[in-house]
């Protein structure tokens, strides 16, 4: 018979079992979804100017473009430039350059705390660049 436990926080691990190792999973924060094409430095201001609440962005997070660059394997180049909503001034890293593949590709931007401060108080994200297909946002 199986021994039973009154807690319901953690299993009890059985004597001569050594856990060494556990995955923990972060969770992505969806923050836009849909399909905007890029093809030569247009600009989606849907998460600007109040298209989404960038006061929970946090120190340490990160915010992941996921894009479709199939239709443009051809060029052999194309880059993601975020940017603040006011003057669509460039934050802490002009643009993130990539290798367009047939495949879906994830490019991913660490926001300094300056940045994070431009997106709360300066009119929050606008995304730009060249040669893509925006998939989706996300802050993990």
């Amino acid at each position: 018979m199986m021994p039973t436990t009154t807690s319901s926080a953690w299993p009890r691990v059985p004597d001569g079992v050594t856990i060494t190792s556990v995955t923990v999973s972060i969770p992505e924060n969806i923050v836009w979804s849909g399909s905007w094409r890029c093809d030569a430095w247009q600009g989606n201001q849907e998460l600007a100017w109040g298209g989404y609440d960038w006061s929970a962005l946090q120190s340490g997070q990160k915010i992941v473009f996921t894009i479709d660059t199939a239709d443009f394997v051809s060029s052999g180049w194309g880059c993601i430039s975020p940017r603040m909503g006011q003057d669509w001034a460039n934050l802490s890293v002009a643009q993130i350059d990539f290798v367009p593949s047939e495949a879906e590709q994830s490019v991913e931007f660490a926001p300094t705390d300056d940045d994070i401060a431009n997106l709360q108080n300066r009119g929050g994200l606008v995304i730009t660049g060249q040669n893509y297909v925006l998939k989706k946002v996300s802050i993990k």
